[in-house]
Formats: C-alpha cells, structure tokens, sequence
C-alpha cells in the first residue's frame, strides 16, 4: 500500500513548483486586478481612510495677525541649531539633525540672551547651500515654540500657522475656518459635507461594479469601441497569418538542399527578432514619417506621389501590419525550420522519386506536419498579438485620430492601448480602478477567443488508446 501511495503522490510532487507558480504569477494577479476594478483606486483616491484623514488633519493656515520669527543658522556636530530672539528677554534654539529625514515637531528651548550672543558670535554660521539641501525635508517639518506652532517660509524666516481641521470624532473632521463639518462617503471615496463639499485628498474604497457600468455607459464605449475591437482583431490575426506564412515560405526554401549560403540567410533574417521591439518600432515610425521618412522619398523618387502614411487610417492600418510582418516572422521561421528538420528526409527523397515537385512536397508533406505543432503557437501568438502595446504605442501612438468622436481612441489603437489611454490619458489622471475593469474585459475576451481556438483545433485533446 505504502508503494502504491507513493507513486501516486510522485507525480504531485514535480508539478508543486509549476502549481505554485501558477498560482502566484497567473491566479493571483487575476483576482488582485478584479479587486482593484471594484475599488476607485486612482490620482486623488491612493490612501486609505485613516491615511487621507491624517494628511487632511495636517493642514495649516496662516492667521492675519501670525508671529514671524527670524533665525540664524549655526552648523555644529554634524548637525543644525535655529536660534532666533523673540524679545529682548526671550531667545529660543532648535536642534536640528542633519541627516533627519522624518517629518516630526521640533520642540524650541527657551535660552537665556546671554546664550544667543554666545551663539551669534560663533564663527561656524551653516552656509545657505548647506541649509538648502534640507529645504524640501523642513518646509515639511512642523516647529513649536511655547504653544505656537511654526511652519518655515524662507531661509531666515518661521512664521505661525495654525492647523485648519481638527478631529470632533473619529469619524468626523472640523473645518475651524468655516465650521462645517465633513465625514467619509465610502461610495464616493471623499471626507463630504451634507452639501456635497469635499476635502482632499480622497481615499480608497469598494464602488463595486460602478468601473464597469462608467465604460460600457460613456462615450468611450459604442462605435469606437466597436471599431478598436474589430480593428485589434484584425491586427492580430493579420500580423500572425502573414507572419506564419512568410516565415514557413523562408524555412522551407532555407531548408532545400538547392540553396547556397544558407547559413548567412538565416543570421541575416533573425537581424529583426535581434532588435528590441521598441526600438524597432521608433525606427519604422521615422522611416514611415509622410515628410522626411525614406519610405516616402523612395515611393516619391519611383511614383512621384507622396502617401500618407501614419496619417490616413487605411494606411496607417496597413504600416501597422508592415512592420508587425517584419517583427514577426524570425520567430516564425525558427519554429518552422525546427519542425522541418525534424521531419524524416525519406518522406522528401520517396516524393521527389515519384516525380513531386517543391510546392507538391510542400502542401503533401511540410504543411500537413507542421500543422499540428503549429496550432498552438499560433494561437498563443495571436494571444501576445492582441496585447501587442509596445509596437502600436511606440510606432504610430494609434494614429491618426478618430473623427467625429469625443472618445480619445485613434485608428490604429488596440483595445490595450486604448485601456491605457482612458486610465491614464494626457490630463495626467491616473485612474486604475477604469484600467483594471477593462483589463479584465480584454482577459474575457482573449481568454473565450483562445479556448475557442483550442476546442475547435483539438490540439490538446487526448488520443484514444488502441
């Protein structure tokens, strides 16, 4: 019994790191990017409640009739000392760490004047550059001498301010200015008043499926969603298909013994899978420039004609495609010439025997063994296709824009980059709560497409035992 156990646990035991990957590298980024589409996460909504509140707390104002104080700076220990006189009985000194980098309250000590002439005759005044580097920490940090409060405002200068909010309750903040009073609204993210006014910043919190419902209702969503969608889908077969067929047409000619030099075509043909993609992509879209790219000076030097690449949507559509061809097909041609060559050569010499020519080998024999093994990879390429963000971005930026519409898609946007520009468009708003609802709908998508592909293509199904 004790064999039998075992060798029923052995299998297990070599499939736990990949279940464990699986798991944290698939699984859990899938539900983390669900959650997060529930949430208003975004510019203005990052902190939680506790969090907001506390940074809204902090905020201070400067009364009409503040007391400013002026102060010198000595260097002493590694360290800064602000003493400044109040009066002609009272003089303070503040010590001050150099390397401090917590925003806390520096509590001032009274000295006597005798102390401040001692310290104003030091010869090792801190020089203002040596001050300066500090700034950006101080102009945060909060100074309290007696019961005033202090906030710096120049390089000599601390002047008093006095904290605008203060907490009634813990869920209930005070506007000591105008007296109103504000409490969260966990459905809107917002510390609000009765009225509608709300203080900033907000905070993150569960709006359910409110992202999904923005999408689908807003203008974003409709004819160019329609249009980018088919478009994608275009794209990512086109580019895969052709792709496929112009790498098998180069692995087979590169695998017939006819061919001189072989080895030089292949290094020369992997020149584009060697190139990063982005910097592929910036290259082509300078070479497609309608101005001053060279493929527009070549067609103008043979046709005398100017076409308008990257600005007219049907050939910006088919640049796209140009250049996805040119990125694509290495990969292609190394996978077919290894399914090739492993495709026994009595096949070819029985064939040739009978008379068959290359492209009869080729439909009778190299395609129909290809197939199969081919299947998946396709499908998994047509996959990384559909989310192919770096090339469109990089390449045409989804050119030329869409008319007639209020949506901020372009032509040649994917679903993907078209995601990126809704959740993170050129007002500089970042709104991940918008980005993670469509990325989840773009995942629906492909991920119904491929399991399609894969129950129809019977790539995976198990042959029956004889």
């Amino acid at each position: 019994m004790k064999v039998k156990s075992k060798k029923k646990i052995t299998p297990y035991c070599y499939l736990f790191f990949s279940i464990v990957s699986f798991l944290l590298l698939i699984v859990y980024p899938l539900l983390y990017t669900f959650y997060i589409s529930l949430t208003n996460l975004g510019t203005g909504h990052i902190l939680n409640c506790t969090e907001a509140k506390k940074i809204i707390l902090e905020e201070v104002i400067y009364p009409d009739n503040a007391a400013i104080l002026d102060f010198n700076i000595l260097e002493k220990n590694n360290a800064f000392i602000l003493y400044m006189k109040q009066s002609e009985r009272k003089a303070y000194q503040i010590f001050l760490p150099r390397n401090t980098q917590t925003e806390e309250i520096l509590t001032g000590t009274q000295i006597s004047i005798d102390e401040y002439k001692k310290l104003s005759s030091c010869k090792n005044t801190a020089t203002s550059e040596q001050f300066i580097e500090h700034l950006t920490h101080l102009e945060r940090t909060t100074f309290q001498i007696e019961n005033r409060i202090y906030k710096l405002t120049s390089l000599t200068t601390l002047s008093e301010v006095q904290k605008r909010y203060k907490e009634l309750n813990t869920s209930t903040i005070i506007d000591t200015k105008t007296n109103s009073t504000y409490q969260p609204d966990f459905s809107t993210g917002y510390f609000e008043t009765p009225s509608g006014d709300r203080l900033l910043p907000g905070f993150v919190t569960r709006i359910g499926f409110q992202n999904y419902l923005n999408f689908f209702k807003g203008t974003s969503f409709g004819i160019p969603f329609l249009k980018i969608f088919l478009w994608t889908l275009m794209w990512a077969a086109g580019s895969t298909i052709s792709a496929f067929i112009f790498g098998l047409i180069l692995a087979s000619l590169l695998s017939s013994q006819t061919i001189y030099g072989k080895k030089i075509f292949r290094v020369g043909f992997l020149i584009p899978y060697a190139i990063p993609v982005f910097l592929s992509a910036m290259v082509w879209s300078a070479i497609f420039n309608f101005s001053f790219g060279p493929m527009n000076k070549l067609v103008s030097y043979i046709l005398h004609i100017k076409i308008p690449w990257l600005l007219d949507p049907l050939w910006a559509k088919l640049a796209c495609l140009m250049v996805g061809l040119w990125v694509g097909f290495p990969y292609m041609m190394l996978i077919c010439l290894g399914l090739i060559q492993s495709i026994p050569q009595d096949l070819y010499d029985a064939a040739k025997i009978d008379g068959a020519g290359f492209i009869h080998r080729f439909t009778k024999i190299t395609f129909p063994s290809l197939y199969k093994p081919m299947l998946p990879i396709l499908i998994g390429t047509f996959a990384f296709n559909f989310n192919n963000f770096n090339l469109i971005y990089l390449f045409s930026g989804g050119n030329p824009p869409m008319v007639d519409t209020n949506t901020m898609g372009g032509e040649t946007d994917l679903l993907i980059s078209y995601t990126y520009k809704l959740a993170f468009g050129p007002s500089g708003s970042n709104n991940f709560g918008l980005a993670s609802a469509i990325a989840v709908i773009i995942f629906i998508l492909i991920a119904s497409m491929s399991i399609f592909n894969f129950k129809i293509s019977g790539v995976f199904k198990e042959e029956e035992s004889l």
